[in-house]
């Protein structure tokens, strides 16, 4: 799937309430939005990673200090199994 480009503008003050800088403001409001896909249940933790571009584990220290619930379902755990088995065979 593609991308769109979207222009956002916000005050000022948000980034700095925020405490995101503003060079890497596009990448963390991403990662925001993913979270709060995440956070409502809309996407799987396997997706939210591919979107915000981490891995699992900056995931789990980044949804730890935004103090939302992790959810590991059995899909997820048969994906890591599955992606663990390949990187063996290889």
């Amino acid at each position: 799937m593609g991308t769109i480009k979207v222009e956002l503008e916000v005050p000022e003050e948000l980034l700095l309430t925020a405490r995101i800088s503003k060079k890497y403001a596009s990448q963390e409001l991403r990662r925001l939005v993913v979270f709060e896909l995440y956070r409502r249940g809309v996407i799987s933790l396997g997706k939210a990673c591919q979107l915000a571009c981490i891995s699992k584990w900056e995931f789990f220290e980044m949804n730890k200090s935004l103090k939302i619930p992790i959810s590991y379902t059995e899909e997820d755990w048969e994906e890591d199994k599955r992606r663990v088995e390949e990187m063996v065979k290889k």
